[in-house]
């Protein structure tokens, strides 16, 4: 039998997804228009102390957790509260796809995700639906309102510590490759990501995206703009749909020892390690061996040098691979 085997270890959550297509999930029907109310006061409105702002927002922040489609380790991410009635913000990249999704509250009640609400890779933000009534939303500040050297606050599970609170300021308004983004003199975490930038009033100018490779305390988040226009144009796909996104064709391919394959445009790519020795995972093809000679070859892409791939070859003794 011919096999291809590619082990690609998953970046950090702080850290958008390098690679993934911008192409958003199938549309299955129009959602209802619902967006949350743009904070507009008509007077300028009282500063909150950093005790009184983590205090509040703590009821409106969640933890999102996710595991593989085979039961492999799951991660961790933020975000926080935009309606009433169920919708919960956050980044694309925190989510993944074909995951099942978890929302934890502080208060620690759980709901699963029963849709994607919206969800846009290339701005690297998704919108969740639980299933849940009477929540406290955090307001979003109008579209370009923050300036530089505004003073923030952000809410987020910096390496699973959750729901910590962190101060610092805008630093610049970036544009990198025609992708709007807010500087941030505030260090970003594995676990941050989707987490809530705030003013002083309280009100959402972004979510934290990603930190920088060389320096501890320098983030960026997307401007809450991306957020806006996000909800008013929902693509809503159903949880059911959801978890089979580039799942691979059984027909084709089987998979062993665990890990998360999938399959996009042709490539099929590994998140995570497998439960083999050393981390191994296998993707098999069941099609009958061609009459030789016959040539195979495989293309591997690596993220990170801890990895590694090859072709495999399989013998008729149960799960020898050569």
């Amino acid at each position: 039998m011919r096999t291809a085997a590619l082990l690609i270890l998953p970046a950090l959550l702080s850290s958008p997804l390098h690679g993934q297509e911008s192409s958003k999930p199938p549309e299955t029907g129009k959602a209802p228009k619902e967006v949350p109310a743009i904070d507009k006061p008509a007077e300028k409105k009282e500063h909150l102390t950093v005790e009184q702002l983590a205090a509040k927002v703590r009821l409106s922040s969640v933890v999102i957790t996710h595991g593989g489609r085979e039961g492999g380790e799951g991660g961790t991410g933020s975000g926080f509260v935009v309606s009433k009635d169920g919708l919960i913000a956050t980044c694309a990249h925190v989510i993944g796809e074909s995951r099942p999704l978890t929302v934890r509250f502080d208060d620690g009640s759980e709901y699963k995700v029963s849709s994607i609400h919206a969800w846009d890779a290339k701005l690297d933000l998704a919108v969740l639906r639980i299933d849940a009534r009477d929540l406290e939303p955090v307001p979003l500040a109008p579209a370009d309102s923050i300036t530089q050297g505004a003073e923030v606050v952000a809410m987020g599970a910096p390496h699973g510590l959750e729901f910590s609170v962190v101060r610092g300021v805008v630093s610049a308004l970036r544009d990198f490759d025609g992708r709007a983004l807010i500087q941030i003199a505030i260090p970003v975490e594995s676990g941050n990501s989707g987490g809530p930038l705030l003013d002083r009033q309280g009100r959402v100018h972004g979510l934290l995206t990603m930190k920088s490779a060389v320096t501890d305390n320098l983030g960026f988040a997307v401007p809450v703009g991306a957020l806006h226009r996000l909800l008013e144009k929902p693509n809503s796909v159903p949880m059911e749909k959801w978890l089979t996104i580039g799942r691979l064709d059984p027909k084709r391919w089987k998979t062993v020892m665990g890990a998360q394959w999938k399959q996009r445009a042709g490539r099929i790519s590994v998140e995570q390690a497998g439960d083999g020795f050393g981390g191994r995972s296998l993707c098999l093809s069941p099609r009958e061996v061609p009459k030789v000679p016959y040539e195979i070859a495989v293309e591997v892409i690596l993220e990170d040098e801890a990895g590694a791939a090859g072709l495999t070859f399989t013998a008729a003794v149960r799960d020898w691979h050569y």
